[in-house]
């Protein structure tokens, strides 16, 4: 999205899902064990739960949008 890769779970993915706007790599991602290694440790680590693959993706869209979204390697 505007030159911004991120990543989207498989449409089958089960819930709970998580959007990473700021962290080692950012996206939506399906359960905690798949997003906390994204985020944990990261300073200023952005991250929220959402109900759906497609509301985190709006998420991520706006992030970029205002320049918020960030990979910290």
């Amino acid at each position: 999205y505007s030159g911004t890769y991120f990543n989207v779970p498989a449409a089958d993915a089960e819930p709970p899902f998580y959007c990473i706007s700021r962290g080692r790599y950012i996206g939506v991602f399906s359960g905690w064990d798949a997003t906390g290694p994204k985020v944990l440790g990261v300073s200023r680590g952005i991250f929220h739960k959402v109900d759906s693959i497609e509301k985190g993706m709006s998420i991520m869209r706006s992030a970029i949008d205002r320049g918020d979204a960030m990979q910290v390697l």
